[in-house]
């Protein structure tokens, strides 16, 4: 967990040491390679459900779904032997707070734009689940986490509705946002 944790400060300063050389055009070492960048890009991509998330597994089931369309989730952990009538207390660590000094670009606002909603399910799990409802679901928990932080956090949605693609960035603008940031799953198994 130390390797991962260390390892996501050093992806996170670097990609603010290039934001920052980007900014002022001055660059202290060679561009890297289009192929390096994409990994990295994939790598961040794959790290950010986690960061956001936590620690928490999530497993959905392959039945088909029940006759009334409930969405069957299983939470895996390992768990205490419990006896009947004792409260249930699951120790998670604490998230860590983002160093003020790593994101020093001047962020404040941040518009998070939950993708699909509406008649537009995004994709669809076997259980049932809608990409809508992930999407809307992670917006509001990351939302939440980043205002502990202090930072202004705006959704695009904030309940099932449809907005339109162009719509979406037109209210990031005008917001005034200094991050947009698009939350899309595009695959439940």
């Amino acid at each position: 967990m130390a390797n991962v944790r260390r390892l996501k400060k050093k992806v996170l300063r670097q990609a603010v040491q290039d934001n920052l050389e980007l900014l002022s055009g001055v660059s202290s070492r060679p561009r890297r390679s289009s192929r390096q960048v994409r990994r990295l890009r994939y790598a961040l991509l794959a790290a950010f459900p986690l960061v956001a998330l936590g620690t928490s597994t999530y497993v959905l089931t392959t039945a088909s779904p029940p006759e009334d369309r409930t969405v069957i989730v299983t939470q895996i952990f390992e768990a205490p032997e419990i006896q009947s009538g004792e409260p249930i207390y699951v120790n998670r660590p604490a998230p860590e707070p983002i160093d003020p000094a790593v994101l020093s670009l001047g962020v404040r606002r941040i518009v998070l734009d939950p993708g699909h909603g509406g008649p537009n399910l995004g994709t669809v799990a076997p259980g049932g689940l809608q990409e809508k409802d992930l999407t809307l679901d992670v917006s509001q928990r990351l939302a939440r986490l980043l205002e502990r932080d202090a930072y202004e956090v705006i959704l695009t949605r904030e309940e099932d509705r449809q907005v339109g693609l162009q719509e979406r960035t037109e209210f990031a603008k005008e917001q005034r946002a200094d991050i947009f940031v698009s939350i899309h799953v595009n695959w439940i198994e």
